[in-house]
């Protein structure tokens, strides 16, 4: 999954990408077509040599992930799950100026790869209380008529559970209501998602 490697380096033009991708440790990683390439493009106008001059492309192998995660278990006692391995281990591999400063963004907890990270370490993962509660819920199906109110009405209910968690002064049923309290939106994702919901059909 080194389409992104090579369109940095020149060897892909970035319309050639490859859409298949290889199963690795990074699991939610694994893409031959990085979706955000179009993105990052647009924030350089469409200057793909502008962007190769300020961009560091690197590609990690299972062995690097694996190396990565024990390491920095020993030097540090941080557990870091295979995605975030991967930022580690570009570190080690980029070229980088003595004395510099680097940060890796973890997003992932090592519970989200069970197996891998017990068959790396040798230990057991310990998981967090609010995973356990989760994984210890049943599975609730609802029977939805196959009408897009009833959907959108089904969706606003459990959002409003999830917002309320947070936002207790969210009490209202009205979606205008709703996104008018949570305005500013906390996320891009929210705000995108009440839009969906409040847009008429």
């Amino acid at each position: 999954n080194d389409d992104f490697v090579r369109v940095m380096a020149g060897d892909l033009a970035p319309d050639k990408v490859n859409v298949n991708s290889r199963h690795t440790l990074a699991w939610a990683m694994d893409s031959g077509y990085p979706t955000n390439l179009w993105r990052v493009l647009s924030l350089y106008g469409g200057d793909i040599e502008a962007a190769r001059r300020d961009i560091v492309a690197i590609s990690v192998s299972d062995d690097e992930i694996a190396g990565a995660i024990t390491r920095e278990l020993e030097l540090s006692g941080y557990m870091a799950d295979p995605h975030t391995a991967v930022a580690l281990a570009a570190i080690d591999a980029a070229v980088l100026p003595v004395g510099s400063h680097n940060v890796a963004l973890s997003t992932a907890h090592p519970a989200k790869s069970l197996d891998t990270m017990t068959a790396i370490t040798g230990r057991a993962i310990e998981l967090p209380l609010q995973l356990t509660r989760f994984m210890t819920k049943g599975v609730v199906p609802a029977k939805l008529p196959p009408t897009y109110p009833a959907l959108k009405k089904y969706l606003m209910k459990l959002y409003f559970n999830i917002i309320q968690q947070w936002q207790p002064n969210v009490n209202s049923k009205s979606a205008s209501a709703a996104y008018a309290a949570i305005s500013p939106p906390t996320s891009f994702s929210h705000h995108i998602f009440l839009k969906v919901l409040t847009a008429k059909k």
